[in-house]
């Protein structure tokens, strides 16, 4: 029996590779990602060894705008171990780098690119994209709901609270939250 459901992993890994791990730049072995996904210029993304993606990924890479012709070279880089739980939406203009041993919790947003507002009288959507790099560096863990914007560095092994917007850079070992100086309440019965 146990030699039959690895014969089967095997061939889920095959097909899975077949069907679209091959359109990476390069996905590193033991790495899954769990069905339904979006996937978008993966070419420009690399994936470690043991990640877990879970269900309801966005990836995707911006390599140009069709309404005001701008090009990118962007890239992804997820480091071994990471963990990436459902719902999260990860977009790049630029560079993202995910360190090693990375969690990042359900319906997060890593995402190095904005809309600028330089022209009132065109839509947001339809106005110049800007940003800049993201890097999260190793054993850092991102809370439910966390979301990252451009051109921030946050340190190793840090604390992402749930519902945080991390808009400057994160230091090593630090702790962000929104709840951090708050004490918590027991409840007495």
């Amino acid at each position: 029996m146990k030699l039959l459901k690895q014969f089967l992993k095997k061939i889920r890994y095959v097909d899975r590779y077949i069907r679209f791990y091959h359109k990476f730049n390069s996905f590193g072995k033991h790495s899954v990602i769990k069905k339904p996904f979006r996937l978008i210029n993966m070419h420009n993304v690399d994936v470690g060894d043991y990640c877990l993606f879970m269900p309801g990924l966005r990836l995707e890479t911006i390599e140009h705008t069709n309404w005001n012709n701008q090009k990118f070279t962007p890239h992804i880089t997820f480091g071994d171990h990471v963990e990436v739980q459902q719902g999260v939406h990860i977009v790049a203009t630029h560079n993202i780098k995910i360190g090693n041993n990375v969690g990042i919790g359900p319906y997060s947003m890593i995402n190095d690119t904005r809309h600028v507002y330089t022209d009132p009288d065109t839509p947001i959507m339809y106005q110049p994209l800007d940003g800049g790099n993201i890097e999260i560096g190793d054993g850092s863990m991102l809370g439910m709901g966390a979301c990252v914007l451009p051109g921030v560095k946050i340190g190793k092994n840090c604390f992402i609270g749930a519902n945080c917007v991390v808009a400057k850079d994160v230091p090593d070992n630090t702790i962000v939250s929104p709840a951090k100086n708050r004490k918590a309440t027991i409840p007495v019965d």
